[in-house]
This record gives C-alpha cells, sequence and structure tokens, in this order.
C-alpha cells in the first residue's frame, strides 16, 4: 500500500487484527483517540474493529498491511 504525500485515508473498522510494517517512509496511525507515528521498520498489530485511518508524515509512505482474523469467506483449513 503507497500513501501519497498529504494524504490521510479515510476513516475505517471491521473486524478481526490488523497488522501493518512499514517499509518506506512514515505514517501517522490513528486508532481511536490515539495517534502513534510509524517509520521505516516499525511494526505493530491492533484491534481493527476500533476506528482507524492512516497520514502521511514527511512525504510518501509505502507499508505492508496484512489484515489477519477472522478469515471470512474461506473454506476450513484456508
Amino acid at each position: 500500500m503507497d500513501i501519497a504525500a498529504g494524504t490521510t485515508t479515510p476513516p475505517s473498522s471491521h473486524s478481526g487484527t490488523e497488522w501493518i510494517f512499514m517499509m518506506e517512509g512514515a505514517v501517522e496511525l490513528g486508532i481511536g483517540p490515539r495517534g502513534r507515528t510509524l517509520e521505516v521498520g516499525d511494526a505493530i498489530d491492533f484491534d481493527s474493529g476500533e476506528e482507524h485511518m492512516l497520514s502521511s508524515v514527511f512525504g510518501a509512505a509505502r507499508l505492508m498491511l496484512v489484515m489477519g482474523s477472522p478469515v471470512t469467506g474461506a473454506s476450513p483449513g484456508h
């Protein structure tokens, strides 16, 4: 996922867990009323049921975003 300079993602919430690993740049991660800056090499996981959004910091950013559980629509064992 790339986040262009000056960009903020729309607020989002959904069931499960979300994991973020920063590959380039930096983002401000807002989770509910809390904020945290993530820089290259930082990783975080959180309950994605809380409203969250990302904003670029210091220009464009690139991150890997993996959603964990629960997996919907998958057959058992996958």
